[in-house]
């Protein structure tokens, strides 16, 4: 077997934009600083959502967050959205969204927790 040796690549970009959020939101009701907390927690802040021009929440969290998927029920429209099999909330300062049929609107996207 050969063994290849490969110089040092760097890339850089001034287009490249690294997306680093500092803190939670209260709503979690997380002390812990983001580097502490469990790794199935995933944030998403309002600054990507802004940036990849998101429409509906659905698109964006199924997207962004890893090994969840949305069930296309009610138009697409629908807060449906499941990780890992089981259905996960969107939520707005704590209330969960989905018995608004739906879900939340793009104005609340810098406020939803999941």
């Amino acid at each position: 077997m050969k063994s290849f040796r490969i110089d040092e690549v760097e890339i850089s970009s001034k287009y490249y934009k690294r997306y680093n959020p500092k803190q939670l939101s209260e709503a979690m009701r997380l002390e812990a600083s983001l580097l502490n907390i469990p790794q199935h927690i995933q944030v998403v802040n309002s600054e990507i959502f802004r940036d990849q021009v998101v429409l509906n929440l659905n698109e964006s969290a199924t997207r962004n967050c890893s090994g969840t998927f949305r069930e296309e029920r009610h138009n697409r429209i629908s807060p449906d959205i499941y990780s890992r099999g089981s259905y996960i909330s969107a939520q707005h300062n704590g209330v969960d969204m989905r018995p608004l049929g739906k879900g939340p609107k793009y104005h609340f996207f810098s406020m939803v927790n999941f």
